[in-house]
């Protein structure tokens, strides 16, 4: 006999699901408290890339208790450094992909160009943009359902503050 074996079917990840919709891009790093080793492998753009840091996320990735709705549901430390020159402000967002649907639990903009950190549960610094419940704050993650759950967050360095009206202020207003 031949040798059936064939490799696993691989998973589209840009493929559209159930409902039509793409996946958003696949780019960023999941939570870490590592900075990227100077070895790391060039992304897919040459732009500087900002080395993140959270004193919320322990060694094996896992995010503190305290950032939960298990704890004190405080927004997480964040620090990043390496911003590109004439970086005029930060924005930040925090979130997940769910099968059905992505997940914005924080959207922090207009961080100004002077400010690397945001000690855990900021509020005084940038604006607040809307989470997907529609609130101006940081909503916690209550995790439901079984299996571990992966959380992205994503600093990014702007070339100008951004003007968004409330409504615009949102993880989508801010990517495009």
């Amino acid at each position: 006999g031949g040798d059936d074996r064939r490799p696993p079917p691989r998973r589209d990840d840009n493929a559209p699901n159930k409902k039509g919709k793409r996946p958003p891009p696949r780019d960023e790093q999941p939570l870490s408290n590592k900075a990227p080793s100077k070895g790391a492998a060039k992304s897919k753009s040459e732009l500087p890339q900002l080395a993140v840091t959270s004193a919320s996320v322990d060694a094996q990735g896992r995010l503190a208790v305290e950032c939960t709705c298990d704890g004190a549901s405080a927004s997480p430390a964040v620090e990043w450094k390496n911003a590109p020159e004439g970086t005029k402000a930060f924005a930040l967002s925090l979130w997940h992909t769910a099968p059905d649907q992505e997940k914005s639990y924080w959207v922090v903009y207009n961080i100004p160009p002077n400010v690397s950190k945001l000690t855990k549960n900021s509020t005084a610094i940038g604006q607040i943009g809307s989470n997907d419940k529609r609130r101006a704050e940081y909503d916690p993650m209550c995790s439901k359902g079984p299996g571990v759950k992966t959380y992205y967050l994503t600093v990014f360095a702007l070339s100008e503050e951004l003007k968004l009206a409330s409504t615009q202020a949102t993880r989508a207003g801010l990517l495009a």
